[in-house]
């Protein structure tokens, strides 16, 4: 998994990575080239390095970051924990300001990961691979996640997936066969 984080859009990269209780390194460079390894284990923060610096300051800075670029590569996790006690992932959703029903929200993968699978399918059959990129883009942009998203949002996200695609005749060729696929789901 990887992007780009703008207006603000960290708090719900990070809720992604506490819902699904994922384990490994994310990896985030903000407009300055500073680099942050921020290691999580089943979407808990366990430790985070910058440049020499550790723990506190570093998670201080990185939760105050507005933009940049990320990746997160699922492993294990084989560092140390923090030596000082970092606060659990969702009161730093909520310190982040995240709405209290979104931190506590319980995944709704079942129809979402078919709704999300034939946008995605739509997708790259007109402009590829980078259309995993494209969606997760505009769901950071809305700030949502994949497994919380709200279906009533879903005309919303296929309208600013679609000012993304570059000519009139592939706009219309997605409009057509995505809400074909999705009237099945």
């Amino acid at each position: 998994m990887k992007g780009f984080i703008s207006d603000g859009r960290l708090p719900y990269l990070l809720l992604n990575l506490y819902i699904k209780q994922l384990t490994g390194i994310l990896f985030f460079k903000n407009p300055s080239n500073k680099l942050y390894r921020i290691y999580i284990e089943k979407g808990e923060i366990v430790s985070l390095t910058s440049q020499g610096e550790k723990d506190k300051v570093v998670l201080e800075h990185f939760l105050l970051e507005r933009s940049g670029e990320y990746s997160f590569t699922q492993q294990p996790v084989s560092v140390i924990k923090s030596a000082f006690q970092i606060l659990p992932m969702s009161q730093i959703l909520l310190d982040m300001g995240l709405p209290k029903e979104k931190v506590e929200a319980r995944p709704k993968a079942d129809s979402n990961s078919k709704l999300f699978e034939a946008i995605r399918w739509e997708l790259t059959k007109l402009i590829g691979p980078i259309s995993s990129v494209i969606i997760n883009d505009k769901l950071i942009e809305m700030g949502e996640i994949k497994d919380l998203f709200p279906r009533k949002r879903v005309t919303e996200l296929l309208e600013k997936i679609i000012a993304e695609i570059p000519d009139e005749d592939r706009k219309k060729r997605f409009r057509k066969g995505v809400t074909e696929a999705i009237k099945n789901i």
